[in-house]
């Protein structure tokens, strides 16, 4: 029986393998036997697919477009040579070929016979840094298996040379070595050597043509393509292709404003004119200047022709500029324009079309057409995005209202208004307006990006010759009403816009604070009105000597109430509070005044703060104000008992109740010079007064002026103003003083505004000083400093910040070092 099934096994073996040898042979002799003179019609019975181990045949007999049933004339057919380019098209293989397999009588069997190219197993770089090889990486996007072809091959090497293109590598040289993968078939290793050779740099930029601007004015517009000099050493002389064409159009741009609105760049060309150097050549035609001539308004019916001139501000005679008409109809970011006051009174679709209608000689007359449409009233308000703050927070802060005109001012003052809250990222608002003309309707979507702004204060100063740890918690949009709600404790209750902040300060033996604030931005729910209760804790110790206690504890409360005022305008606010300290002196010698060691003194003082804020957003601001008035005041006991010889009463009883009038005022603005590039400019003044001149200056809320005021302690008894460049407290009295003055400018650049993140450099000039009497400030006798810094925020943490001050001026008495490091913790550290 073995011997039998062993048989017909040869049998059927051999069987095969003739009949393939038959089938090898059959192809060849149907090519030699066809008569390429008479081609005949044959129709496709079948289509196999060889050489492909990875590719799918059933996709391969799709790409070359034959199918079965198709009628060829063979040979020659056409067809056949269109599969074969529809099949290198693909790119995935290194040889294709299509072929008569087997004829029928009149059917024909087609084979398709493919080599397919090799997949990417990995890729390597050699010859550049660990930071450029992980940047390539990220830029390249080269993923395991894909086919290695002509196109990525050339795709990878061009981006390679972009990359370092931008870095000021011309030279760089690239080769990519395709590596079989020993231990994968039909796989290679990538081999990416490179050499990047020298940077080049921009030698020279030389400008040829008539030019009235002046050589430096163009070089100054050139942002991106300046040449390396020692004028230029903060600028970057690497030549970028894609910075050289942005130039050229800020160059011509710039002759357009100038009234040259022919102006044009004739030629440019660009050679290296030293081993690693460029010389950059522009060939200018300025062509003529131009002016405004007569300009008409058509199509305007709400508001007349003089007033729209008004607020276009442009006079017959003005040099031509393009940008200023276009900023004067429609782009100023201020407002003020026409379409500003169309647009403010609900014509959303209000458009004006600037129209030439003539030129004589150098004069340019304009015509304005105006396209005022219908007045839209706002329909819905759609909130989304908020995923943690209730929408009623949000609403309450929303200044288009359902039934009122469309109004671009109130969309911009809500656009403000959400960053104030600090809950949503400022970078990512959306807003859309969802048009209906058919009924004058206009529903107004607003998209906002939660942030975290709750915080948590891990930190620690140092002042009074100690280390102090801090330890708090801000929760800046807590819910009070889901207190007793378990579910919402996430981990607290939060969304309707409260403030509650907890914080503990100690360094153990010597010091100890514990504070609780609450803030209930919009009491009642229906008005802005903020109702803000605090409490504080104090114990200050001194050494002893003598076995007894030295101390002071110090117990606050303040209750506060603020209201948003309607006049002059509604960025105006009112603050008004009343705070009651009580201090508890136990031989306790550094309260200020000689010979009051122990005793109980009390501080019941009355605040009224008048404030305008336009600033655009808190973390960033980029354009806007904020002025303080400021008025704290106690009430004037010795005045109530004129017979009293206060001179003469021993210090318990003469501070027992204490008395003074405070006055402060403080302006800063921010304005943004280029887009991001923002200067602060801040200036201050304090008075400290009083009401006897028996009693004299209180011992408490005295000024203290320099470092950076985090030192360490949080003393409710003075107030601590910040100067960089100089030590802590260095720049005042031993006891404080009652008057100050301060300025500061600070020029900032962010390095990232994201959700998570917002991060800052800066560079500042900074004066101040204060003085015992307040008859003796002199605001222009001050000390200056300048520096650089680096600002930090992270939501968990709130601001953090680094400067390194430099002084240049001299204290009288004291040897400072003349530049020193400063750290600072919160938005507003040191500021009046």
């Amino acid at each position: 029986m073995g011997r039998v099934i062993i048989k017909y096994s040869l049998i059927f073996i051999l069987a095969l393998v003739a009949n393939q040898l038959y089938s090898q042979q059959s192809i060849k002799d149907i090519e030699l036997k066809m008569d390429y003179s008479r081609p005949t019609e044959y129709e496709v019975g079948g289509i196999t697919v060889s050489g492909a181990k990875y590719s799918d045949a059933n996709a391969i007999i799709l790409y070359s477009g034959i199918k079965v049933g198709d009628v060829l004339d063979l040979p020659g057919d056409s067809k056949l040579q269109i599969a074969i380019k529809n099949l290198w098209k693909q790119k995935l293989f290194s040889n294709v070929s299509v072929r008569i397999g087997e004829i029928r009588g009149n059917v024909v069997f087609i084979n398709i016979a493919v080599q397919e190219r090799p997949r990417m197993s990995r890729y390597q770089f050699k010859g550049v840094s660990k930071s450029d090889a992980q940047s390539l990486r990220e830029k390249l996007q080269l993923i395991r298996g894909t086919i290695v072809n002509d196109n990525l091959i050339t795709n990878t090497h061009n981006q390679i040379r972009a990359f370092f293109k931008e870095k000021g590598f011309y030279k760089i040289k690239v080769n990519i070595i395709e590596q079989p993968e020993p231990n994968l078939e039909n796989s290679v290793i990538l081999i990416i050597n490179i050499s990047r050779g020298k940077k080049v740099k921009i030698e020279s930029v030389l400008i040829e043509g008539d030019s009235t601007l002046g050589l430096y004015k163009i070089k100054k517009t050139m942002k991106g393509t300046r040449e390396a000099s020692l004028i230029n050493i903060f600028s970057s002389a690497k030549f970028r292709n894609y910075k050289f064409k942005e130039d050229k159009i800020a160059l011509i741009a710039l002759y357009n404003k100038e009234g040259y609105r022919d102006a044009k760049i004739v030629s440019d060309s660009i050679w290296e004119s030293s081993p690693n150097r460029l010389t950059v050549k522009l060939v200018i035609n300025e062509g003529k200047q131009y002016y405004f001539g007569k300009v008409n308004f058509v199509g305007n019916t709400k508001y007349n022709s003089q007033l729209l001139q008004n607020f276009l501000d442009i006079d017959e005679g003005e040099v031509y500029n393009r940008e200023k008409l276009d900023k004067r109809l429609r782009m100023d970011p201020n407002g003020g324009d026409i379409s500003s006051l169309y647009m403010d009174d609900g014509y959303l679709t209000f458009t004006p079309i600037p129209v030439e209608t003539g030129v004589r000689g150098d004069t340019i007359d304009m015509e304005i057409r105006i396209y005022e449409g219908m007045q839209f009233h706002i329909g819905k308000i759609i909130i989304t995005g908020n995923t943690k703050t209730n929408e009623h927070v949000i609403r309450r802060e929303i200044r288009t209202k359902p039934g009122k005109l469309f109004s671009r001012e109130d969309i911009i003052r809500t656009q403000r208004e959400l960053a104030q809250l600090g809950y949503f990222n400022p970078e990512a608002f959306m807003i859309n307006p969802i048009q209906h003309p058919e009924i004058g309707v206009v529903d107004i979507e607003y998209g906002v990006e939660e942030k975290p702004s709750d915080q948590i204060e891990l930190s620690g100063g140092y002042g009074g010759g100690t280390i102090v740890g801090t330890v708090g918690l801000r929760f800046t949009n807590f819910s009070l009403r889901k207190f007793f709600d378990l579910s919402a404790w996430r981990p607290v209750p939060s969304g309707d816009g409260q403030v509650l902040s907890l914080r503990i300060q100690s360094n153990g033996k010597f010091f100890q604070a514990y504070t609780f604030s609450f803030t209930e931005p919009w009491l009642g729910g229906r008005k802005p009105n903020s109702l803000t209760f605090s409490v504080q804790y104090q114990n200050i110790a001194q050494p002893s000597f003598d076995g007894l206690a030295h101390k002071m504890g110090v117990l606050s409360f303040t209750l506060g109430f603020g209201k948003r005022l309607t006049w002059p305008d509604d960025y105006f606010q009112l603050y008004q509070a009343i705070s009651s300290n009580f201090y508890k002196l136990t031989n306790y010698s550094n309260f200020g005044i000689a010979g009051f060691n122990n005793g109980i003194s009390q501080n019941l003082s009355y605040q009224v703060t008048v404030s305008r804020n336009s600033i655009s957003q808190p973390l960033y601001p980029r354009f806007g104000s904020e002025v303080r008035l400021t008025l704290k005041l106690t009430p004037p006991y010795s005045l109530f008992n004129p017979e009293t010889n206060y001179a003469d009463l021993p210090p318990s009883l003469k501070y027992k109740r204490l008395e003074f009038y405070k006055i402060k005022f403080v302006v800063n603005w921010y304005t943004e010079i280029f887009p991001k590039l923002v200067l602060k400019t801040a200036v201050g003044f304090g008075y400290l007064g009083h009401y006897n001149s028996q009693i004299g200056t209180t011992p408490v809320e005295r000024f203290f002026l320099g470092g950076s005021a985090l030192s360490g302690f949080s003393f409710i008894t003075r107030e601590v103003i910040g100067l960089r460049g100089y030590p802590d407290l260095s720049l005042s009295p031993p006891g404080g003083a009652s008057a100050i003055a301060k300025y500061t400018f600070e020029l900032r650049y962010p390095i990232t505004l994201s959700q998570m993140t917002t991060i800052y450099a800066l560079g500042f000039f900074e004066a101040g000083k204060t003085w015992t009497k307040g008859i003796d400030l002199n605001p222009f006798t001050v000390f200056h400093s300048t520096g650089i810094g680096l600002r930090v925020f992270l939501p968990a943490f709130g601001m953090l910040g680094i400067d390194y001050g430099w002084r240049l001026n001299d204290v009288v008495g004291l040897i400072l070092p003349r530049g020193q490091f400063h750290f600072t913790i919160g938005m507003n550290i040191g500021e009046l």
